[in-house]
């Protein structure tokens, strides 16, 4: 097996599933980047800067559980030569208030399922630490560690 690991920010919409008041779909894109992280005598910092590569696409379906508890799957579609990976929720994420004003901070951790091109039969673990609004824009960082081959 193969250790393929990513970090990417992605940013996107939720929308309502019609007649389903607990269910949401999730359409995000990251554009590839280069991450960085510095710690310092001043503490940390970080910068993400956009670099030439293919776009990628998180789709997924979001069902509410209760009260700030969730499942959720999807797939994540790597470029555009159809390495797409599946994925599900372990155990249950969470979203609640966070310090910012009508901004809900949550995260979740995936486990892929599967997929196709460069994803069949890969195995791993995606965890994602996401912001939303009240009009369904989020911001979502993720980092997978995915075992192919």
């Amino acid at each position: 097996m193969t250790q393929v690991f990513y970090s990417m920010l992605f940013t996107g919409k939720l929308a309502s599933v019609e007649g389903v008041d607990n269910q949401r779909n999730g359409k995000l894109a990251a554009q590839s980047s280069r991450i960085t992280s510095v710690a310092g005598p001043g503490g940390i910092r970080g910068s993400i800067e956009p670099i030439e590569g293919e776009e990628t696409v998180f789709e997924s379906l979001i069902t509410m559980t209760e009260r700030g508890i969730f499942q959720e799957h999807g797939s994540i579609a790597f470029g555009s030569n159809g390495n797409t990976l599946t994925f599900t929720t372990l155990g249950a994420g969470h979203i609640g208030p966070s310090a910012e004003s009508g901004v809900n901070q949550g995260a979740v951790i995936f486990r892929v399922e599967g997929g196709e091109g460069q994803f069949e039969g890969a195995t791993g673990l995606i965890t994602s630490n996401f912001t939303t609004t009240r009009a369904g824009d989020v911001v979502d960082h993720q980092f997978g560690v995915i075992y192919t081959g």
